[in-house]
C-alpha cells in the first residue's frame, strides 16, 4: 500500500504539478523555486521526523527565500514582473510534494533503486489513464516526443542510476555531495541554449543565495544526528 501511495506521488503528481509550473512560469523561475526542495525537506522532518530546527535550517530557509525573491522580483519591487501565480503556487507545491515523497520514502525498507522502480511500477496505470484522458491535446512532432524520451531517460531514471551509483563508488559521499551546487547553474545553460530563454543576472544571483543558503543548512547541520 505504501508504494502505491509513492508511485502516485513520484511520478504521477510531482511531475504533473511541476510541469505545469513550468507550463506557466519561465524556466528559470520554476527551477528556482523548485530547488528549495531541500529547505522543505529539512522543515517537514521536525513533525514527521521529530527532528529539532536547527540554527543552520533558519538560516538556510531565510537564504533560500530571500534567493527566491529576488529571482521572482528581478530587483524591481516597485513594478513586479506580471508572473502567473498558479504557475508560482504550482511550483512551491513542487517542493512540498518532492520532500513529502521522500520521507516517506524512508519508510521502506528496499534498496533505492528497487524502490523507485517498484514507485514507477505503481504510479504508470494513473499515467496511462492520464494520457488516455488528454490524448486529443498530445502533438506527435518530432520536437515533443524527443523531449518526452529526454525526461524520461534522463530526468526520471538514468539520473537516479548513475547519482546512486557514485554514492556507492565514492570513499565518502562528501565527494561528490557538493557537485549538486552546480547542477542549478548548468541547468541555466540549457535553459538558454535549448530553449533560447534569456537569462535574468537576478536569476543567477537568486540562485547563488539558494545554493549558499542549502550550504550553510548542510554545514551547520552537518554534526546533528
Amino acid at each position: 500500500m505504501l508504494y502505491l501511495i509513492l508511485g502516485n506521488i513520484n511520478p504521477v503528481l510531482y511531475y504533473y504539478v511541476l510541469f505545469g509550473a513550468y507550463e506557466r512560469l519561465p524556466a528559470q523561475i520554476a527551477q528556482s523555486i523548485n530547488y528549495t526542495w531541500g529547505i522543505v525537506l529539512a522543515i517537514l522532518s521536525i513533525p514527521i521526523l521529530k527532528q529539532t530546527f536547527s540554527k543552520g535550517d533558519g538560516i538556510g530557509l531565510a537564504l533560500c527565500y530571500v534567493g527566491v525573491i529576488i529571482s521572482i522580483t528581478q530587483f524591481d519591487f516597485a513594478n513586479l514582473p506580471d508572473f502567473d501565480l498558479i504557475g508560482l503556487g504550482l511550483a512551491f507545491l513542487s517542493t512540498l510534494i518532492w520532500s513529502s515523497y521522500w520521507l516517506l520514502n524512508k519508510r521502506t525498507n528496499a534498496p533505492a533503486i528497487e524502490s523507485i522502480l517498484i514507485c514507477f511500477i505503481c504510479g504508470t496505470p494513473a499515467l496511462l489513464l492520464l494520457a488516455i484522458y488528454n490524448w486529443d491535446a498530445f502533438n506527435f512532432t518530432v520536437t515533443n516526443v524527443t523531449a518526452g524520451i529526454y525526461i524520461g531517460l534522463f530526468e526520471m531514471s538514468i539520473a537516479f542510476v548513475f547519482w546512486l551509483k557514485a554514492m556507492s563508488y565514492a570513499i565518502r559521499t562528501a565527494q561528490i555531495s557538493s557537485l549538486i551546487y552546480m547542477s542549478p547553474f548548468l541547468s541555466l545553460l540549457f535553459i538558454n541554449w535549448i530553449l533560447k530563454e534569456p537569462i535574468y543576472i537576478s536569476t543567477v544571483i537568486g540562485l547563488v543565495v539558494i545554493v549558499l543558503g542549502l550550504f550553510i543548512q548542510k554545514r551547520m547541520n552537518r554534526h546533528i544526528k
